[in-house]
């Protein structure tokens, strides 16, 4: 666990390093909001020792734990922070926990992409176009794409969703393996 003070705004960050199946993450927050999610393709990779020290970390923690260990990861709300008020982006039946995402630095067209994108179910694909549809973006597979691309919080914003048109995996911020591993272990295809 490493602990630093923000040069922005003299908050406190907390980051915390995991690993399930083989993926290594640095998860990035600070006492209130979840700041950034990474995947880690290090060496040296080690990770944290001590428990997550911000309630952020530790529901985000836990929200991995379910997702990789084949449970459902519907068990949180996820929640938005944007422009100082929170967006439900998808609300949990069966728990009162919530993920609350820092999202200031998105514009609100990318907030709403990003909000139709959690609605697509695990295991399921998008295309880029189709995705700039549904955002009510005709013609925006290129937005949607640049959009993915800003994506701080894959796992949670399911940015490994989206395809092409063509069936092709397109990017991904963790490689195509990755991506590719990320909807097999979706499908119910166990990781090897």
């Amino acid at each position: 666990m490493k602990r630093r003070d923000s040069d922005f705004f003299s908050e406190l960050i907390y980051e915390y390093f995991c690993e399930f199946a083989g993926i290594q993450f640095r998860i990035v927050s600070d006492d209130l909001f979840l700041k950034e999610i990474d995947f880690c393709k290090e060496k040296n990779f080690r990770p944290s020792k001590t428990p997550p020290l911000s309630a952020p970390l530790k529901i985000m923690v836990q929200y991995l734990e379910a997702c990789f260990s084949s449970e459902s990861s519907g068990t949180c709300s996820i929640l938005f922070r944007h422009n100082s008020r929170d967006i439900m982006a998808k609300k949990s039946s069966s728990s009162s926990v919530s993920i609350v995402l820092d999202m200031e630095r998105y514009t609100e067209k990318e907030v709403d992409v990003y909000k139709e994108l959690i609605k697509v179910d695990a295991g399921r694909t998008i295309s880029y176009g189709e995705l700039a549809a549904k955002s009510g973006i005709p013609g925006g597979a290129r937005f949607i794409g640049n959009t993915m691309a800003k994506n701080r919080f894959p796992v949670i914003i399911p940015c490994h969703r989206v395809i092409k048109s063509n069936g092709d995996m397109g990017n991904f911020s963790g490689g195509v393996e990755l991506k590719e591993k990320l909807l097999r272990h979706e499908s119910g295809i166990r990781f090897s």
